[in-house]
């Protein structure tokens, strides 16, 4: 399993944060791939002699991370701690282990070096729940022990970010977002149709900052039968439909009106259904065979069904963690599907904003309704910034302010549904070096000449830190003649070894500029082949490991 470059970046960034610092945390949206960073993650620290325990929340992930593991290298030595996998295993270099089953067992693990908490949202920010009964007794055996935790949703109801000075982690070594790995290809593209009914949630009360669970199913049965007929007219074309409910009679109810419109069979999974039934239902859901799945509070984190191509919100949520959590069981790609539908009948969009720059709200705290429009000729919901509808054709006159029914929910889960990709062939480039007025930090500045005097830029920020640096890093490391050949330390180094034929030639460039932008961004390179290089040594394979040596 090849290590994408964002794993990668993901891997080397928490190794170096953790020279400095006991504890750092990795972002990596839903389906975007964490494991085959724990994997990486492991394999680092077995290298170096250290001890690893990797912690995650079910059984299900503990299963596929250990396999993932063992996949990837047959040599670790990985075993599993799990009650409800029969597995003690104990004395290896990295056991995979449920957070249930360990957490009051440190003592039997050994000193443990490094310790990953997948999931690491689940950490609760204060008291001595499971994950902090743990850590507390690793601490007491291995002072220095090291934490890293993955997440896709780095805040908590209530609390915020779980990163930064008094929180869970000291800081997010690494982050990659949404939008950017659906735009590269690596996750399924979201689209949204307006909703005619919503639940009404300004009667429902709140405990701990969220919706009371019997008051909101109340609430929410009151519209299910339109909503459930609106989104079985609108997901017709869909081939495998999640569904999220209030409660359990919420979640029964849903799947019975499901049934009378449709005449199909229709899954129930809740807190309440038998584990051996669970995971019957799940399996039929993910092999095609049930295209409706209802559930209350259990398909969320780790849950994984690529073939979900539509996901109809029939729960509100307070929680930004939870909102992102429930869309993002379509992020995955799947052959034969193009996108993934979701229908939000909770109001969650214009409750926490498009899902690619859902934020960690401090306590307090609030924002403003998303910026969408629907398009007037299919109800698709798009940013406001689209001059022309994507599924349609439609052209939004300039003039025009989006129109919103008062029962309708209008509000678009990604942010930029909008502006659309155009391909640009490239003449040639031209690269300087570029300061700004007041600045004291140089950038590359990439000219493409596309045709009649005009040119479109690119800057990239080699000397520049943290996220502008990274992504600096993959454009160098994309356009380099040499892959082995590490990113020059600076702009004039850079100059050097461009005017020595060090870059690919651009061949064409892959834009997007939203109404309003002044300036199109380029989001992709189409270039020529790089030349042939002599094989890579064993030492430059393992150059990764060594560029990062931790001593703890």
């Amino acid at each position: 399993m090849k290590e994408r470059y964002y794993q990668t970046d993901a891997r080397l960034a928490a190794w170096e944060a953790l020279k400095s610092s006991p504890s750092t945390a990795i972002v990596i949206p839903t389906g975007g791939g964490k494991t085959p960073v724990i994997a990486g993650l492991c394999i680092d620290a077995v290298a170096w002699g250290f001890r690893v325990c990797v912690v995650q929340p079910s059984k299900e992930l503990i299963g596929q991370t250990a396999d993932t593991l063992r996949t990837i290298d047959p040599t670790m030595p990985v075993g599993v701690y799990s009650a409800s996998l029969r597995s003690r295993d104990l004395g290896y270099s990295v056991t995979v282990c449920g957070i249930q089953s360990i957490f009051r067992r440190s003592r039997e693990v050994g000193p443990i070096d490094v310790c990953i908490i997948d999931e690491a949202h689940l950490i609760p920010p204060s008291g001595e729940g499971q994950y902090r009964t743990f850590l507390e007794g690793l601490r007491t055996y291995r002072p220095g022990v090291r934490v890293v935790g993955l997440t896709a949703t780095p805040y908590r109801l209530g609390l915020g970010s779980i990163a930064g000075e008094g929180r869970i982690f000291d800081g997010i070594c690494h982050e990659v977002g949404v939008r950017a790995l659906i735009d590269q290809g690596y996750l399924s593209p979201l689209k949204t149709k307006a909703t005619k009914r919503q639940i009404d949630t300004s009667e429902v009360k709140k405990r701990g900052g969220e919706f009371v669970a019997s008051s909101l199913e109340q609430a929410a049965e009151s519209v299910s039968d339109a909503a459930i007929a609106e989104a079985v007219i609108t997901a017709k074309d869909r081939r495998s439909i999640l569904v999220f409910t209030c409660g359990v009679t919420h979640a029964t109810h849903v799947a019975d009106t499901i049934r009378h419109h449709t005449g199909e069979d229709v899954g129930v999974v809740t807190g309440e259904t038998l584990q051996s039934d669970r995971d019957a239902t799940i399996a039929r859901f993910k092999s095609g065979r049930l295209r409706w799945l209802v559930n209350v509070n259990v398909l969320t984190t780790g849950f994984d069904a690529p073939n979900v191509d539509c996901v109809v919100l029939m729960r509100p949520t307070e929680s930004a963690g939870l909102y992102y959590q429930m869309v993002g069981r379509g992020f995955r790609k799947c052959e034969g599907k193009a996108d993934c539908l979701v229908l939000d009948f909770g109001g969650n969009a214009r409750r926490h904003g498009p899902v690619d720059t859902v934020e960690a709200v401090e306590p307090g705290g609030g924002g403003g309704p998303a910026p969408t429009k629907e398009c007037p000729d299919c109800a698709t919901v798009v940013h406001t910034s689209v001059r022309i509808c994507p599924d349609c054709g439609h052209e939004y006159p300039f003039d025009l302010a989006p129109k919103v029914e008062p029962e309708a929910a209008t509000d678009a889960v990604l942010s930029t549904e909008a502006p659309q990709l155009y391909k640009v062939p490239v003449e040639d480039t031209h690269y300087s070096s570029h300061t700004k007025k007041g600045g004291d930090r140089a950038v590359l500045r990439v000219e493409h000449a596309v045709g009649f005097g005009e040119y479109i830029c690119e800057w990239v920020c080699i000397e520049h830190e943290g996220y502008a640096h990274r992504k600096a890093r993959n454009w160098w490391a994309g356009h380099s003649n040499n892959t082995l050949e590490p990113m020059p330390e600076t702009v004039d180094e850079a100059m050097q070894r461009i005017e020595a034929g060090g870059l690919r030639k651009t061949l064409e460039i892959w834009v997007e500029q939203a109404a309003g932008q002044k300036w199109p961004n380029v989001t992709n390179s189409i270039l020529s082949d790089p030349p042939k290089l002599p094989l890579p040594t064993d030492d430059d394979i393992l150059a990764d490991y060594e560029e990062v040596d931790v001593p703890f």
